[in-house]
Order: structure tokens, then C-alpha cells, then sequence
């Protein structure tokens, strides 16, 4: 990679980044409760249909 070519890591990108990664890290903290909390089978469909709601905004084409 040549000389140069990376940027640096601002300060403005701490925000974004902190909230990306409480969004990230607390699927896995739901995750951890529902395994706890309910039956495989509907934490299972729990999660497919969670997971199915952003593709469900998408429009078709």
C-alpha cells in the first residue's frame, strides 16, 4: 500500500462508531436473554422474523 494512502481516524468518527457498536453488541446481549428466557423455537422464529423486516422495506423491483 503506498505512503499516504490511509486516512486517519477522526474524532468526528467516534460517535457513529460507538453507536454502531451498541447496536451490534446488544443483538448478541438479546440473543443471550432469549436464550434464557424462551424455547428454541420461538427464539428461532423470533430472529427470522426480526430479521425479515428491513428486507421487508426494501421495495420489490
Amino acid at each position: 500500500m503506498a505512503r499516504g494512502s490511509v486516512c486517519r481516524v477522526r474524532r468526528s468518527y467516534l460517535p457513529p462508531l460507538l453507536l454502531l457498536s451498541a447496536i451490534w453488541g446488544s443483538s448478541y446481549m438479546f440473543i443471550k436473554v432469549g436464550a434464557r428466557d424462551f424455547s428454541p423455537a420461538a427464539l428461532a422464529s423470533g430472529l427470522v422474523v426480526w430479521g425479515r423486516r428491513p428486507a421487508a422495506a426494501v421495495p420489490k423491483l
